[in-house]
């Protein structure tokens, strides 16, 4: 993984000891931004999002194994106002 970053214009950046998981972004030419501001904290952040998504994906999993794709459908069309 590069953990540097440019803008296109020659300008770089490097990412944080977070690597892959560095909140560093190019916001415009010249300019990046980060919300790695406490890495450990942005650690666990993560981690919670990343735990976040593997449950709702074996849930998903679940749903389909239950239904059809054509059920998941239509109640998804219910639940909307």
């Amino acid at each position: 993984m590069n953990n540097w970053i440019d803008d296109g214009c020659g300008n770089k950046w490097h990412r944080c000891r977070l690597g892959p998981d560095c909140g560093l972004r190019v916001v415009r030419a010249g300019k990046a931004t980060c919300w790695c501001e406490n890495q450990e904290d942005s650690r666990v952040e993560v981690e919670t999002a990343r735990a976040e998504i593997r449950k709702l994906e074996s849930y998903i999993a679940a749903l389909e194994e239950v239904c059809t794709i054509h059920q998941l459908r239509e109640a998804r069309k219910e639940e909307k106002p």
